[in-house]
């Protein structure tokens, strides 16, 4: 079984495929920052699907009648 060593993306910008991008630097796991950046991101992500919901583009669920609407739920 060989290690993995290096890695490279190729992402979609639109509707093109951009890549490949392979990183020669960044945050790895354990990482001190990597908590802080995860943090920064689901807060973004947490804005955009409540702005969504608030326009009506996406629609919680309830788990009982008398219960609150749930749209997302996010694990630290």
């Amino acid at each position: 079984m060989m290690c993995v060593s290096t890695v490279s993306y190729k992402v979609c910008m639109n509707g093109e495929e951009v890549g490949p991008i392979v990183p020669s630097w960044g945050l790895r796991q354990g990482d001190l920052l990597s908590r802080y950046l995860f943090i920064i991101c689901t807060e973004g992500l947490s804005s955009l699907i409540r702005n969504w919901e608030r326009a009506g583009l996406i629609h919680g669920v309830k788990v009982a009648r008398s219960a609150p609407t749930v749209s997302h739920l996010f694990f630290c």
